[in-house]
């Protein structure tokens, strides 16, 4: 299918958070970069700018017209039309403009955020449902299935340490994404500091995956399959039975792939009797990998582990 915009798709060489939106461009045969970025590289990646100017200046003699009547340097109301405006187009765009992936260039124009991506191109390609209705109950089980990446988050309190000549705690944590929070104590009324501490959000899953001591992982493996997970796939599974493996009967839309991806990673971390349980989410994830499009990208697609 022909475009009128071009696509880059930035992530790095993972499913993770990307592939629906993948699925999404071979379903509906639009053209799009698969841009893969190295992890090792991806520090110096996320901080770089594109080489363009500040401000790109998109003047027409009008313009110019404008600009010297607003600072008298002389007549000109004779050349000028009522409807002549004066027109800039600001042109910075960091690369990543929130430092993470995945990111969509649309005409060279960068977009964050998944979900918004996918939301966009499904708007576009006609994936939402056939009316508000259904774009609204996609949306909710794509954002209750967020939940369920995301839930029990964990709060971790970061290696701490003080600095002398400030008298701020300032949380030391590496390698994961953390926030700090700025707050003050009082001591006996007289003595006030900043104090900066470290925190970072870690899901039970990202967890599950992190933990190298076996016996650990596996008591953490038993409590995602046995309590964490059943309460979301149980409702979703019944949602879709009823549906006969769509989430919006008889019509494919961009919630059946962020599903499809998803419980794809599902088995891959879990196994395949993982989904015995939710038959309704299997005949989903098997509807999706058949169709010829998606069949073939899956084909073609590089090989992860994630």
């Amino acid at each position: 299918m022909s475009d009128e915009h071009t696509y880059k798709l930035i992530y790095f060489n993972a499913r993770g958070r990307a592939e629906h939106i993948r699925y999404i461009f071979a379903y509906t045969g639009i053209e799009y970069t698969d841009e893969r970025i190295p992890e090792e590289l991806w520090p110096e990646y996320k901080d770089c700018k594109r080489e363009e100017s500040i401000f790109t200046f998109i003047v027409q003699l009008s313009d110019i017209c404008h600009l010297l009547k607003l600072f008298c340097i002389f007549p000109i109301d004779r050349f000028l039309s009522n409807s002549t405006q004066c027109s800039y187009e600001p042109c910075l765009f960091l690369a990543m403009p929130y430092k993470k992936l995945p990111v969509l260039e649309i005409d060279g124009k960068p977009v964050a955020q998944s979900n918004a991506v996918a939301r966009y191109l499904a708007r576009k390609y006609d994936l939402m449902g056939k009316d508000e209705w259904d774009a609204m109950i996609c949306d909710e089980l794509v954002d209750t299935l967020g939940d369920l990446k995301q839930g029990n988050t964990l709060l971790v309190r970061s290696n701490i340490e003080e600095s002398k000549e400030n008298e701020e705690i300032v949380g030391t944590m590496r390698g994961y994404s953390f926030f700090h929070t700025l707050f003050s104590l009082r001591l006996g009324g007289k003595t006030q500091m900043n104090v900066t501490v470290g925190f970072i959000y870690v899901s039970d899953i990202c967890y599950y995956r992190m933990e190298e001591n076996p016996e650990k992982k596996e008591a953490r493996k038993n409590q995602l399959l046995n309590e964490t997970i059943p309460f979301y796939l149980t409702k979703f599974d019944q949602i879709i039975g009823k549906n006969k493996g769509y989430i919006i009967p008889s019509t494919t839309t961009w919630a059946d792939f962020v599903f499809a991806a998803a419980l794809e990673n599902y088995e891959y971390m879990f196994g395949a009797p993982a989904l015995d349980k939710y038959p309704a989410l299997r005949a989903l994830k098997k509807r999706i990998h058949r169709i010829p499009a998606i069949s073939d990208w899956l084909i073609r697609r590089p090989f992860t582990n994630s």
